[in-house]
């Protein structure tokens, strides 16, 4: 999206319409509707509202389609370079991890329990994001076939984040839904930064 705002419980976030006119080139199209179903970006909004308090900011909406290596190459080199541009700019890249269990469709193997499939896998994605490796989280995502919706914004973001300098990334938290509701599913999440 390059206008307009979005809006939570908290307020009304304005879109930089500036710096969504820059991103919007290369690969990435403007479409509104991209977004209507796609709830990562409404969940991020409220946190941020919360964390900033008083304090305004405003977001460049991005949702993506396709999440191959050469797409979010590109998307993470313009992002950067727009980046490059603009100081106090945030990257925030929001997926889930696995999603693991009946309801899914993705069982774990015999004799393993579901919760302990889903930090398996997300244990193999979440190694490609500490060492920084944006190609190898396509790769090791389509291998060992993890149910991670948002891989391809991640990668991006490691790819911008990587051509801005960005050095280390460091695992904050990592939890799955059945720590708070054991089930027959399970989702795992994670929140980590990347500096």
């Amino acid at each position: 999206m390059a206008e307009g705002a979005w809006e939570t419980p908290f307020g009304v976030v304005p879109i930089n319409t500036t710096v969504a006119e820059k991103v919007y080139t290369g690969i990435i199209d403007k479409d509104e509707t991209a977004h209507k179903y796609e709830h990562s970006i409404e969940v991020q909004l409220p946190f941020l509202q919360f964390v900033s308090r008083d304090k305004m900011f405003d977001i460049v909406p991005i949702c993506l389609m396709m999440q191959d290596y050469e797409t979010v190459h590109e998307i993470g080199n313009i992002l950067a370079d727009v980046i490059k541009k603009h100081d106090r700019t945030i990257i925030i890249a929001s997926s889930d991890f696995s999603h693991a269990g009946f309801n899914y469709m993705s069982m774990p193997p015999p004799g393993m329990r579901v919760e302990e499939y889903a930090k398996n896998q997300d244990k193999l994605a979440i190694s490609k994001i500490l060492e920084m490796d944006p190609e190898g989280l396509v790769k090791i995502v389509h291998k060992e076939n993890i149910s991670m919706c948002g891989y391809g914004p991640v990668s991006a973001m490691l790819v911008a984040a990587k051509k801005l300098g960005a050095t280390k990334a460091e695992l904050l938290k990592y939890g799955t839904s059945c720590d708070v509701y054991p089930g027959s599913s399970c989702v795992g999440y994670g929140a980590l930064m990347v500096y």
